[in-house]
């Protein structure tokens, strides 16, 4: 029954498209998980916030006849129509569009990058990424509504050899990084579980709900633990109030998270503990667990919990490491935070797709693991 039920989610959650923040597919995703909520025997809310949406209309650049498809950084400049024609090579080389590489696990821009990128002496950039599977590996935003400097295109690192070739060739090449704006809106997802004494602080359990493709294994196991723990715990007594939040913008600089908090003043004062379901929860390509915690008694529920579903494989990151963009965002403001996530080998690919990426039955352990400590928290006094 339960494995069935995460396999319908992530079945599903992949199957609606490419989940951007605030795209049709995001606002269909959105009313999809008010309707599973509602399937639990709980009312939800969508809580809008507004952004300028980039939509990509032509991103690629062309070498002789040869044309790469890639995807604009969404917090850069754009080019016209007619895009941007020079020289391609090395940073720090003169030319007119230097290539930088970005691994998978990067979080932030390189100093390089970022000079290159609001210098002045550039007309474009190019980002090969480059991640354990050949793929675009789509890089997230640092910040939310940013745009600045020249013109940034990403293209696959499979194409690398190619780019060598042109730069040892010294080509020029023309580029395209071509996008409008629409105004448009997200959504943060919320419910709520009500304890038995309203005296004690709430405990909030949250995932992210957006990125940049069907995001099957980068995003499902996190949203399927979540409606398990919701499941879970609807059919229990617990003594404090749990708060679910499932955010958007996760590839916008984690967003959604700011302005869930934004709206609540204080609000990470009165919570108790958080627990984060983060990226990569079950994926089966390169498959691993971690788990981090903000203090030792967070760490020993969380071992223990893993521990009883003979989940021994898990790797606990030291003790107020916090892995995940919303958890570290909330961390930073004095948050008590269990964490779990996982490493995946098609992480922001493409191919990140129902069903070969992800493992159900480890999907389904690891929702009993966080069912039990999702409890403990609540019953704590």
């Amino acid at each position: 029954m339960q494995s069935q039920r995460i396999s319908t989610i992530i079945q599903e959650y992949d199957s609606q498209g490419y989940h951007r923040t605030g795209t049709v597919t995001d606002h269909l995703s959105a009313n999809w998980l008010i309707d599973k909520i509602r399937s639990i025997g709980l009312s939800a809310m969508k809580e809008a916030f507004s952004l300028n949406r980039v939509n990509p209309i032509t991103s690629h650049i062309k070498i002789n006849d040869s044309i790469i498809e890639g995807l604009p950084m969404f917090d850069c400049l754009y080019t016209d129509e007619n895009g941007i024609k020079g020289t391609i090579g090395l940073y720090g080389d003169n030319v007119d569009i230097p290539v930088f590489e970005m691994n998978h696990g990067n979080i932030n821009y390189s100093e390089n990058l970022l000079y290159a990128r609001q210098s002045g002496e550039y007309k474009a950039v190019i980002v090969l990424t480059v991640g354990e599977t050949p793929g675009l590996m789509a890089i997230n935003t640092p910040e939310f509504g940013q745009h600045y400097g020249v013109p940034v295109l990403q293209i696959s690192g499979e194409y690398k050899e190619e780019i060598t070739r042109a730069i040892s060739s010294h080509k020029n090449v023309h580029i395209m990084v071509y996008a409008d704006f629409e105004q448009s809106e997200s959504y943060n997802i919320i419910t709520e579980i009500k304890g038995s004494n309203n005296d004690l602080n709430p405990i909030v359990v949250m995932t992210p709900r957006s990125g940049w493709w069907n995001c099957a294994s980068e995003r499902g196991g996190g949203i399927a633990c979540w409606l398990e723990v919701m499941q879970y715990i609807i059919s229990k007594k617990v003594s404090r109030n749990v708060i679910f939040v499932a955010t958007s913008a996760h590839e916008l600089g984690a967003y959604g998270i700011q302005s869930f908090l934004d709206k609540r003043p204080d609000f990470i004062k009165k919570v108790s503990n958080w627990v984060h379901f983060g990226a990569n929860i079950g994926a089966a390509v390169m498959p691993g667990t971690r788990f981090c915690s903000s203090n030792t008694q967070l760490r020993q529920i969380t071992s223990n919990a893993l521990i009883k579903e003979n989940i021994n494989d898990a790797i606990a990151i030291d003790l107020g490491v916090i892995l995940g963009r919303e958890s570290a965002f909330v961390a930073n403001l004095g948050a008590n935070v269990v964490v779990l996530q996982g490493t995946n080998a098609l992480f922001h690919l493409q191919k990140d797709r129902w069903p070969v990426s992800v493992d159900i039955k480890k999907i389904a352990r690891l929702s009993k693991s966080f069912n039990q400590i999702v409890f403990e928290l609540a019953n704590t006094e």
